[in-house]
């Protein structure tokens, strides 16, 4: 693709998002829904960066395949978040708007849509948009069978799992027991294959050229800030310390947004920074903190 259709597509999808968006956060408003508005600002604007991580690596890298799924990743997951919110506002809100229950319904499953590539794919592909080697293939079909499975049992399953109580309307009775199969499967499978994708970044590590180990350096600084947080969260939820709700927001919206950015670095600009260096301070404030 040129860099002129690339740039055009992904400004475009780009858009889109933001439009979806905004939709999704006046219906949010309309809705009176409950939770914190500065902590969905936060995490919304998470997913806004991440999308222009996409964008500004598909333009830049049109072949690279992850800035195509970032955004597509996103875009997905803002379709499932507009989408519910005007589930709510059909069904509980105004409670006789068109297509409520069909709404009801995608929002049981869309969301599987936009996490699953990007827990599954986005590590398989790092940096380059393939896969380490042809070896890799299988670990390939079987995270896009467990990304695939899972919203397909969601959406015919007669018990629809969306949180409003409507019916399913494309519920497969006569399959009930293959899904039920399915589902029990499904969660066990997308989560080995999310670790088998994740994995494969230490194997790319391994037997690839200078550059790439680079690369991904840089992101595993991303990993390791976040799992950082998650023991941080840990021995505060355990000691009993109490921090402010904005700052622990804060602090997690930046841990889950590192990961792009990381990646967008790498892949971007990553020839301006000394890793090595980074690696091993990141590791010392680690451990003071």
């Amino acid at each position: 693709m040129s860099p002129r259709r690339a740039r055009w597509l992904a400004g475009g999808v780009f858009v889109v998002i933001l439009a979806l968006a905004t939709v999704g956060t006046v219906l949010t408003v309309v809705n009176g829904s409950e939770g914190d508005p500065v902590e969905n600002a936060l995490f919304g604007g998470v997913f806004l960066v991440t999308a222009a991580i996409g964008v500004l690596i598909a333009v830049r890298r049109s072949e690279n395949t992850v800035g195509w799924l970032l955004i597509g990743s996103v875009g997905a997951i803002v379709v499932a978040f507009g989408v519910d919110q005007y589930a709510r506002y059909a069904l509980l809100t105004r409670q006789d708007a068109p297509f409520g229950a069909w709404a009801a319904w995608y929002s049981g499953w869309g969301w599987v849509v936009g996490f699953g590539p990007l827990l599954t794919f986005l590590p398989l592909l790092f940096p380059d948009g393939h896969l380490p080697s042809r070896r890799w293939r299988p670990v390939g079909w079987f995270a896009f069978a467990s990304v695939v499975a899972l919203p397909l049992v969601v959406a015919f399953d007669p018990e629809l799992d969306s949180g409003f109580d409507v019916a399913n309307p494309v519920a497969w009775d006569a399959a009930e027991p293959v899904l039920g199969v399915l589902g029990a499967l499904g969660w066990p499978a997308f989560l080995l294959s999310a670790l088998a994708c994740v994995a494969s970044l230490f194997v790319r590590y391994r037997g690839t050229s200078s550059q790439q180990r680079q690369q991904i350096k840089l992101v595993l600084v991303g990993f390791a800030f976040i799992l950082g947080w998650f023991v941080f969260e840990g021995v505060v939820e355990l000691a009993d310390l109490g921090i402010p709700d904005w700052l622990g927001n804060a602090i997690s919206a930046a841990g889950f947004l590192s990961i792009p950015v990381s990646m967008g670095i790498a892949i971007l600009r990553y020839r301006l920074f000394d890793i090595e260096v980074v690696l091993k301070r990141a590791v010392v404030f680690g451990v003071l903190a």
